[in-house]
């Protein structure tokens, strides 16, 4: 009897089962269970790490909404354990960081905040915000080196926001580098000439430097374009006044009361300056506007003129009844 033979019908037959199934294997024909397909899904798989990913963004958003809540009522450190809470539901969130070192920042935690000021610059170091934080601190801590360097960056990546800008400036300043600060924020203001802050930025520096001329040109080329802005308003006034150009004063003043009715200090210094040189009519008429005296004596007390002993007498210039 044959080989074949003496094993019998059902080992031929198994043979030829097992050599089918090896063929419908090698062709890719899908016989595995419901359960299998499911368990090898790739399509499966991935809509669970989404699933996933999806819940680790809520959780981190709720606990970062819940934070900014807490900042806003003025509790900055129960706000820092809301954020560190949402950085581990999203620990490689750059912008996170960034919101953490602000809010430590505020809470007069510096040392932290820098640290996570720059954890945030390497996680995001695309980020201007980051770089700029890191410069904000460093200015804090006098490293103002370091703060140019990290303004320089944020200025790099955004140059079109005009706080970068003016960080740097302050830093070169701080270092003594006037000339290099000016250039900066005046190659600013040229490409962004609607920047009229930036701009201000110039003249102050030249006010601080003791150059009032060329701060009063760079003050009046602002208001040429924007008559009330009001930095540029408040330091002219100032300083045509100390210069003693008394008609140049009152003129910028009166701008600045028109603009702003409510600033009762430039109504008060307008008025003084009136009758310091013979206005005294209209420096009534401002007074009626204000209620007060540029002396603080009450108008309802003292209606014809202003008297200073009045106006320094803390139980008299609130006696008054309208």
């Amino acid at each position: 009897m044959s080989e074949a033979g003496e094993r019998g019908p059902g080992a031929c037959r198994l043979g030829g089962i097992l050599f089918l199934l090896l063929i419908v294997l090698l062709a890719g024909c899908p016989l595995s269970s419901g359960r299998e397909r499911g368990f090898l899904d790739k399509s499966a798989y991935q809509q669970k790490r989404e699933e996933a990913e999806l819940a680790r963004k809520t959780r981190a958003l709720t606990h970062f909404s819940y934070a900014h809540a807490l900042v806003l009522d003025g509790l900055g450190e129960q706000a820092v354990d809301e954020l560190l809470s949402a950085l581990k539901a999203d620990p490689d969130s750059a912008y996170l960081r960034e919101v953490l070192a602000y809010v430590l920042y505020r809470e007069g935690r510096p040392e932290e905040a820098l640290a996570w000021a720059r954890d945030a610059v390497k996680y995001g170091p695309e980020r201007p915000q980051a770089h700029y934080l890191v410069g904000v601190i460093l200015i804090e801590r006098q490293d103002f080196s370091g703060a140019e360097a990290a303004f320089q960056k944020a200025h790099e990546l955004d140059p079109r926001n005009p706080d970068y800008v003016i960080g740097l400036a302050d830093a070169l300043l701080r270092q003594g580098e006037v000339d290099q600060a000016v250039a900066v924020l005046e190659a600013f203001a040229e490409k962004h000439p609607g920047q009229f802050l930036v701009r201000y930025y110039v003249g102050a520096i030249y006010l601080n430097e003791g150059e009032a001329e060329r701060a009063v040109r760079v003050f009046r080329s602002i208001l040429a374009h924007h008559p009330s802005f009001y930095p540029a308003l408040y330091d002219l006034f100032l300083l045509e006044r100390e210069r003693g150009n008394p008609e140049a004063a009152i003129q910028t003043g009166r701008a600045l009361v028109e603009y702003y009715p409510e600033d009762a200090e430039s109504r008060l210094n307008l008025a003084d300056l009136l009758i310091q040189t013979g206005r005294e009519e209209e420096a009534l008429l401002g007074a009626k506007m204000v209620g007060r005296w540029q002396s603080g004596a009450p108008l309802a007390v003292s209606p014809e003129r202003d008297d200073p002993e009045l106006g320094a007498d803390p139980h008299r210039n609130n006696d008054f009844l309208y």
